[in-house]
């Protein structure tokens, strides 16, 4: 939703890739999947698949994909770390497509293989993903993938998705995307819904991002 507020609030949208799962080992929280039974039961049967509809995405949330998110990402933030160093105006298009197929096909994003076989529905050419690909594994990649997770949980960054502005010259961090409105009420722009400006309706059963 972020994303389609971009022009109309004239945001200057940076995205950096992190690993969640170093944020929330340096929290002590053991993670979504360690909460009590009611809660995670409300979460993952209740609260995702209705915020999936409200932010007019289609995906799902079962106990397959549940195994995909504990396999881990790191594979697939060190491709995107390599992403935003060579092909930076591709990164977002190469991060939707690892959403897709992680939460709409149902497929992993653990190994090199993976993320390789991820990155044929993006925008990135055959010769851009083999570079991203052996990118990827130098020591340069790894340790801006470190300090850029390092840096979100010294700025206060707990979980994802984090978003940090700076109004006034105070930075001000918020978490979750159910905090856009609030972030729009404290740089003054007009909220319309998730869907984005004039957009404010039920939801569409689309393929990916409406947007």
């Amino acid at each position: 939703a972020l994303i389609r507020y971009r022009t109309a609030w004239h945001l200057d949208l940076v995205l950096r890739p992190f690993l969640l799962g170093g944020v929330i080992k340096e929290t002590g929280f053991k993670g979504p999947l360690s909460l009590h039974p009611n809660c995670a039961n409300y979460r993952f049967s209740t609260d995702v698949p209705q915020r999936f509809k409200f932010f007019g995405l289609r995906a799902s949330l079962n106990e397959e994909t549940i195994g995909l998110l504990v396999q881990g990402s790191m594979p697939a933030m060190r491709f995107l770390t390599a992403v935003k160093e060579k092909y930076p105006h591709k990164l977002e298009d190469v991060s939707r497509q690892f959403f897709k197929r992680l939460n709409q096909e149902t497929k992993a994003l653990s190994d090199p293989s993976d993320v390789e076989e991820g990155a044929q529905k993006s925008s990135l050419t055959p010769e851009e993903i083999q570079t991203c690909m052996e990118l990827m594994k130098d020591q340069s990649i790894k340790d801006k993938l470190k300090a850029a997770t390092e840096e979100a949980f010294s700025r206060g960054a707990f979980g994802s998705p984090t978003m940090f502005t700076t109004v006034n010259g105070k930075e001000l961090m918020f978490f979750g995307s159910d905090r856009l409105d609030q972030l729009a009420f404290v740089i003054q722009k007009e909220w319309s819904g998730p869907l984005g400006p004039q957009r404010m309706q039920a939801a569409p059963e689309l393929p990916g991002f409406t947007a």
